[in-house]
């Protein structure tokens, strides 16, 4: 009685103080919702907690929480802060111009604003996200304002409270089955999912708009609000499933043909290179005789067999050898294609024989970054530093590889944000999310820079301890 009396005097001394005319007269007559809502209880106790609770739950169902963080949770708490205050604002603004409470309105505004300003995922997963809070907590609100006026006509003794603890229970109930069915970590949400959503969603807010217009028992309203807000998260849910099904079917397509590719390419490289230790090997054989023959002078013979010899030598002899095979083998592949987009690779690797990586997960790595680099190059002919440098070496027991080439410099952000620059975006894009899973197969990670000029990729595979130290120098020739 003591603080409601209090409230009143603040309350009559504010309207008193402003005047009774314009704007400085509303901010004085705002008093009169804190009076009515939370002195007086005009709305009862559900309507004073859960204007609130609704508020603080719009972070809860938005905000991507580490939970192994301090930072994080002050940042939620801060966030809770803040749509609290919007939402008593805007709720005292409502109240003053209609003297009417209508918490479910307010919170819908500040769901939205929260989710422009704050929330960073795609805009058809805030959309999702944002209908389907705000039609669950507009008929949790009718839900559970039926259970109070059942209890109420039963004659139980605090039924207000038991309404608010169903709320409470209820809408938080909806928020973690939204946020843990989310589909804002989802590349691709198709327009069905979205459409289906917000049709459902706007059929609980018409069940909402028709509950406050027209007289129903409270069990009716009780049972129809369950239904529709039901079928809202049956909604939500296939939307989540459809979105995730169709990414991983995708996914996997383009995964598929991309270690299928990488496959062939390190076969044929393979192949090619035994070729070429043959044709070293015959290489000094012929030296040996065409030295033999200058020695003696005998150069007739020394220009016709070196005119028939010509004729038979490949038109390139691209070797690298850094004591490993398997990257050999990688290397030699995509010097041919860096060569073919008039690009040239800068090499320097130091590596043992063998190393304790999967030759598809090191082929996959290797050359995802490398043709990146090199597809870059290929789509800018006029770029003046065509130099793809590749290095790749032990540090202790982690395996270091880094690509570089250089870059525009209105290419750096969109480059940084690992979009694909590939007509369908369907089969392509995968690449880096690839290397990256791969890197975390091995305990490490990919870090991608802008240095100097130049976009540089960083892959870093943590190996055994007992991985063979034998490095081999690279050699070109």
């Amino acid at each position: 009685a003591l603080f409601r009396s209090f409230l009143c005097s603040v309350r009559s001394a504010a309207i008193d103080f402003c005047g009774r005319n314009g704007i400085i007269y509303s901010v004085g007559g705002m008093g009169n919702y804190f009076v009515d809502f939370f002195v007086e209880l005009k709305f009862g106790l559900l309507g004073a907690m859960m204007n609130i609770v609704a508020a603080i739950l719009i972070p809860v169902l938005f905000d991507e929480l580490n939970v192994k963080k301090v930072r994080s949770w002050l940042k939620l708490a801060l966030h809770m802060l803040i749509c609290a205050v919007l939402m008593t604002v805007f709720c005292a603004v409502y109240y003053l111009w209609t003297s009417k409470g209508m918490p479910q309105i307010c919170c819908a505004a500040v769901t939205v604003i929260y989710a422009i300003f704050f929330v960073k995922s795609n805009m058809p997963s805030r959309l999702m996200m944002a209908v389907s809070y705000i039609s669950c907590h507009m008929n949790v609100f009718v839900i559970c304002f039926s259970i109070s006026d059942l209890l109420k006509i039963a004659g139980a003794k605090g039924e207000q409270v038991i309404a608010v603890l169903m709320c409470i229970i209820i809408l938080t109930s909806c928020v973690l089955f939204l946020r843990n069915y989310a589909v804002r970590n989802i590349s691709e949400i198709p327009v069905i999912s979205v459409v289906l959503v917000c049709v459902v969603g706007a059929i609980n807010i018409i069940y909402w708009v028709m509950s406050n217009v027209m007289d129903i028992e409270p069990a009716l309203d009780i049972i129809f609000g369950i239904i529709v807000v039901v079928l809202l998260l049956f909604a939500y849910y296939s939307a989540y499933a459809l979105s995730v099904n169709i990414n991983k079917t995708h996914r996997d397509r383009a995964q598929a043909m991309m270690r299928m590719a990488d496959e062939r390419l390190m076969c044929a490289s393979e192949e090619n290179l035994e070729s070429m230790r043959k044709l070293r090997h015959e290489l000094k054989n012929q030296y040996a005789y065409m030295r033999l023959l200058l020695r003696e002078k005998q150069y007739d013979k020394l220009d016709a067999y070196f005119s028939q010899y010509e004729a038979s030598l490949p038109e390139t002899l691209f070797y690298i050898d850094c004591g490993n095979r398997t990257i050999n083998a990688i290397i030699a592949v995509e010097e041919g294609k860096a060569k073919s987009a008039d690009a040239k690779l800068d090499c320097r690797i130091e590596v043992p024989s063998d190393l304790p990586v999967k030759d598809i997960d090191l082929c996959t790595v290797i050359m995802n970054l490398i043709n990146n680099a090199v597809e870059y190059c290929e789509r800018y002919p006029e770029l003046a530093d065509r130099t793809v440098s590749v290095a790749i070496r032990l540090i202790n027991s982690s395996l270091l590889i880094e690509v570089g080439n250089a870059i525009f410099l209105d290419d750096e952000k969109s480059a940084l944000e690992l979009k694909t620059s590939k007509p369908d975006k369907k089969i392509h894009g995968y690449g880096s999310k690839i290397v990256s899973e791969i890197a975390e197969r091995y305990n490490g990670g990919v870090y991608y820079a802008v240095e100097g000029g130049r976009f540089v990729a960083k892959a870093m595979l943590f190996l055994p301890e007992n991985t063979e130290k034998n490095i081999t120098d690279t050699e070109r020739k």
